[in-house]
């Protein structure tokens, strides 16, 4: 019979690649690309969670939500995020 091996995670160390300064450098590179992608009024934002960076895209117009509303323009530019 196998025994079952107990695991224990140092989660402030797993948080550390998490919130490095690569992965933040990364996150600007990516969602900048999507922003530009989807046009004027949308803007990137890199921020810094308790666990990880974020990285986020948004309509910051009027006229650019009403349009991401209308025709789905952040979904059409996830693309520009994966690569």
């Amino acid at each position: 019979m196998a025994r079952r091996a107990d695991v224990k995670l140092n989660s402030r160390e797993i948080d550390k690649p998490l919130k490095s300064p690569e992965v933040q450098k990364e996150l600007r590179r990516r969602t900048g690309a999507a922003a530009k992608a989807a046009g004027d009024g949308f803007e990137s934002e890199v921020t810094m969670g308790s666990t990880r960076a974020l990285g986020m895209v948004r309509a910051t117009t009027h006229r650019a939500r009403a349009r991401n509303a209308r025709d789905h323009v952040l979904m059409q530019v996830i693309d520009q995020m994966r690569g």
